[in-house]
């Protein structure tokens, strides 16, 4: 037979074998097989499987495959029906590969499927499958395929035919969604994909990815190249050991999610251990704050603030378990609010170790930044910020988790010549925040701009200190401040580990001028007044009421700023300014806080010439009330210096003084601590002299009043010299009282009172009784008349009381003294009696002042006051009182008069017609 006739015939059976096949492939119906697919499908994985759709193929050299409705059931405890249904099914596969063995998939299509994965409390996942009866296989062993032999007894059979090759070209998911429920933490995760497409030559081949879908809600998309899908899984069986390793792994994609654009370039050597990676990945967008958008998405809730673009550039090498960082780019935000910059390596990013970062920042304004819903919380959300001005920090980030720090810090906040805060130094444990050497500084040097910030500050302020860390707390050494013309050094120690921060350490000042450091306005000094400038006249008693007027401020004791913070500070002053002016010197105090109660202890300074010293507490009682209690000792404060310092001029000359101080009160304000005091205050001033044309009677306080009531020679004397003067007086809830405590001695008059303060109702009531001394010529007349006056009222408007009537009986008694003291029922001698007890006696016994001191006793006036007779004595006597008085009457007219000749002018006239309006009274 010849060739031709054979090949011919070899030619014609398979035709023939090819038509056959066509025909048979042409009238199969694959759909009477599927109930045999359902019943197989259900004995392999042991779950309910249906197929309600139809199970077509459709021919041609790639016939496909269609499955349409399909669905497997899911566990019996699970929530859904199914774990698995799928819309369609299409798989197209070459025919001609067959032949030989290899399966190449031409396109595959998924649609409308959706797979629900769930555990539950215990966390058993229903993707556990299995056959419905695996006795038999269990105890039965598998018989090994038939292209498995064994060559030598004993040893693992081997494989004496390659496998069949599988090549996938087109794979395409459409409207598909995997539902995962988390039993254990009660969480559900959906990923839905609109489209999923991936297309190559085969999975030996890289291939094309174009996704798009959302993620529990978050849409994203991708499209770009990645490697072959063989690459992913392991090497295929009966390759040669020998054979050269596989290239790396190339990929290259692009991602949109929440406003990003991500992408990643490069390659994997290992891609399936993670190992060799090579990758250059960035990210950015046009406004940070969108990615927060991400949070349900890694189960956070993430808060970022809006300070614009964002743009990060990274490489990554090495494996996943110690991936390394050799160059990071990033950038963020977009000025004028904020731009911030990173630049660097990360040698272990799994670990964190090995980082070196030059970060920096800048903006227009700190507190727009602040200002941000995002970072308003840290700042005090709903606070004012003030405006401080533009910002820039730089700094070195190196080291790792266990040895991070933070160097060559610079920091800068406010502009150059203007309010300015600086910090330059390092971290040595950022993590810690310990290890700080940092030296802060402050320049502020316009004070206005400080009172914009809240700061009662009214001069140029520089500031620096050097900050360290200590147990629990920061420490500022080598403090400086300049304020003004006053300087301060010291240290301090801040502890945060107790209940409240905690203040120790010392302050040390040359010069402390609070009042230039306040603004407070200088005192007022008092003018030595023209008396021919001036009209005298004597007071008018001021109305009893005071219209609402307080002079003991009733506010609430600001206790909530001593309960915020505790303190342990030693204070020493060389010269100290107060705000009133006065001037302290050789300030030495000791304040402690603890829980609120505020203790001064010691408290010791010079005082006009002097020292006082004592200590001071102040402790809260609860309900916005404090306990204080007061302990003072002064000797050699002078009068005449204290009076100029607190602007009352020349009015007084020397006078160096003993001050005696104790006295305890409670109370939720000062008005109320005052009544409550309990305790005694001693004033012994002795060798003053008054300054009398410091005194102006017109328009002068009551207090000025009542020197010129017992001085009647301030108009012929320029001075008055003051032998002494002496207030002793006892406190007992909130009254300051004494029975002869006040006590006055000049060089011709002296002067005894006595009476109270109620310091609670701010009212007073002081009789004083004032006299001349023998030898001085005031034994007639206007000496007589005010013997004996008072002063009272309200704080805030207290009233001289000249009592005719008193004055008239005091006449009576020099004229009569019997018929007077019959006539008024005693009450004549009742006022002398007064008169002698705070004068120490008559005469030359008159020493009020050993009185007060209670160094002599009272003294003694006349004799008892006789009882009321009866009415016929009683008429008789009046009858002649009255002609004692009409003669007395005659005698002070006439003593006006005289008095009225020496003071020529419309200054005696004023000051006589005063005297008979009150005599006629």
């Amino acid at each position: 037979m010849r060739l031709s006739t054979v090949l011919a015939l070899i030619l014609g059976l398979i035709v023939l074998l090819v038509g056959g096949v066509a025909v048979f492939l042409a009238t199969l119906d694959v759909g009477r097989y599927k109930a045999d697919i359902v019943a197989l499908m259900e004995d392999q994985t042991g779950r309910r499987v249906a197929i309600d759709g139809d199970l077509d193929l459709s021919l041609g050299l790639a016939p496909a495959l269609v499955v349409e409705d399909v669905h497997l059931g899911n566990a019996d405890w699970a929530q859904d029906d199914d774990m698995v249904s799928v819309g369609r099914l299409e798989a197209q596969v070459a025919l001609l590969p067959l032949l030989s063995g290899d399966l190449r998939v031409v396109r595959l299509v998924l649609a409308d499927a959706a797979v629900w994965l769930e555990t539950d409390a215990e966390g058993r996942g229903n993707w556990a499958l299995g056959p419905t009866d695996t006795t038999e296989a269990a105890d039965t062993p598998a018989d090994p395929p038939a292209d498995i032999v064994a060559d030598v007894p004993g040893e693992t059979p081997t494989r004496t035919t390659p496998p069949a090759r599988l090549d996938i070209q087109d794979v395409r998911l459409e409207n598909a969604i995997l539902i995962l429920r988390d039993g254990a933490r009660d969480r559900t995760l959906t990923l839905e994909l609109d489209t999923a497409v991936l297309t190559g030559a085969g999975v030996d081949t890289p291939l094309d990815v174009d996704l798009a879908g959302r993620y529990n809600g978050l849409a994203f998309s991708a499209e770009g190249t990645m490697g072959a899908l063989t690459a992913l899984g392991a090497p295929r069986a009966g390759a040669e050991p020998t054979a050269p390793p596989a290239p790396p792994w190339p990929l290259d994609l692009t991602a949109e999610v929440a406003g990003a654009t991500i992408t990643v370039n490069g390659a994997i050597a290992q891609p399936t251990e993670a190992r060799g990676l090579d990758l250059t990945v960035s990210a950015r967008g046009s406004q940070i704050a969108d990615l927060a958008a991400l949070g349900p998405v890694i189960d956070q809730d993430l808060t970022l603030p809006a300070v614009g673009a964002y743009d990060v550039t990274l490489q990554l090498t090495g494996d996943a378990a110690a991936l390394a960082v050799p160059m990071l780019e990033a950038s963020l935000g977009t000025l004028p609010l904020l731009k911030a910059t990173a630049t660097g390596s990360i040698d272990n990013l799994s670990a964190g170790d090995g980082v070196t970062l030059l970060v920096a920042a800048e903006g227009g304004e700190v507190a727009d930044l602040l200002r941000l819903p995002a970072l308003a919380a840290a700042a005090g959300d709903g606070q004012d910020l003030p405006m401080l001005g533009p910002f820039r920090v730089s700094a070195t980030v190196a080291g790792g988790p266990d040895d991070l720090t933070v160097k060559d810090i610079d920091l800068g906040v406010g502009p150059p010549e203007g309010l300015r805060l600086t910090a330059v130094g390092a971290v040595a444990d950022a993590v810690a925040a310990s290890g700080l050497d940092l030296t802060v500084a402050l320049t502020a040097p316009d004070p206005a701009r400080l009172t914009e910030l809240g700061i009662p500050i009214a001069v140029p302020v520089q500031a620096s200190a050097q900050v360290s860390d200590i147990d629990g707390g920061y420490r500022l050494a080598d403090l400086r401040a300049a304020l003004g013309r006053s300087h301060l050094t010291g240290d301090l120690d801040a502890r945060l580990d107790g209940p409240r921060p905690h203040l120790s350490g010392r302050l040390v000042a040359p010069l402390l001028d609070l009042a230039e450091i306040t603004g407070a306005p200088a005192p007022e000094t008092r003018a030595v007044p023209d008396p021919s400038a001036s009209t005298p006249s004597l007071p008018t008693p001021a109305p009893t009421g005071t219209g609402g007027a307080t002079v003991i401020p009733d506010t609430p004791l600001p206790l909530d700023g001593l309960s915020a913070v505790d303190a342990d500070l030693s204070i020493r002053v060389e010269h100290a300014v107060l705000p009133n002016g006065m001037t302290l010197d050789d300030v030495d105090l000791g304040v402690t806080l603890a829980d609120g109660a505020l203790t001064l202890d010691p408290l010791r300074t010079g005082v006009a010439d002097g020292t006082v010293t004592g200590t001071m507490t102040l402790t809260p009682t609860g309900n916005g009330a404090a306990a204080l209690r007061v302990d003072l000792t002064g000797d050699g404060v002078t009068l005449g210096t204290l009076a100029r310092q607190m602007g009352q001029g020349d009015l007084v000359q020397g006078g160096p003084s003993r001050l005696r101080l104790n006295l305890a009160g409670q109370g939720a304000t000062p008005r109320q601590i005052a009544g409550t005091l309990d305790g005694r205050v001693l004033l012994h001033t002795v060798d003053a002299r008054l300054n009398n044309r410091a005194l102006d009677w017109a328009g002068a306080d009551v207090s000025t009043q009542v020197i010129r009531t017992i001085n009647p020679f301030g108009t012929e004397e320029a001075t008055t010299p003051v032998r002494c003067l002496v207030v002793n007086m006892t406190a007992s809830e909130g009254v300051l009282s004494s029975d002869h405590g006040l006590a006055l001695e000049t060089d011709r008059m002296v002067v005894g009172g006595a009476g109270g303060f109620d310091l609670g109702a701010e009212r007073l009531s002081v009789k004083i009784a004032p006299a001349a001394r023998e030898g001085i010529g005031l034994e007639r007349g206007l000496g007589r008349i005010v013997e004996l006056f008072a002063v009272t009222g309200p704080f805030a408007a207290p009233s001289l009381v000249l009592d005719a009537r008193e004055a008239v009986r005091t006449g009576l008694r020099t004229a009569a003294s019997a018929a007077g003291a019959l006539a008024t029922g005693g009450l004549s001698l009742v006022g002398e009696d007064l008169a002698a007890n705070l004068l120490g006696g008559s005469g030359a016994e008159m020493e009020p002042c050993l009185v007060a001191l209670g160094e002599k006793e009272p003294g003694q006036g006349g004799g008892a006051p006789a009882e009321a007779g009866d009415g016929s004595t009683v008429d008789a006597l009046e009858d002649g009182a009255r002609d004692q008085v009409d003669a007395v009457r005659e005698q002070a007219e006439e003593a006006i008069d005289d008095l009225t000749d020496q003071l020529p002018g419309p200054a005696g006239e004023a000051l006589g017609g005063g005297l008979r309006r009150l005599l006629n009274q």
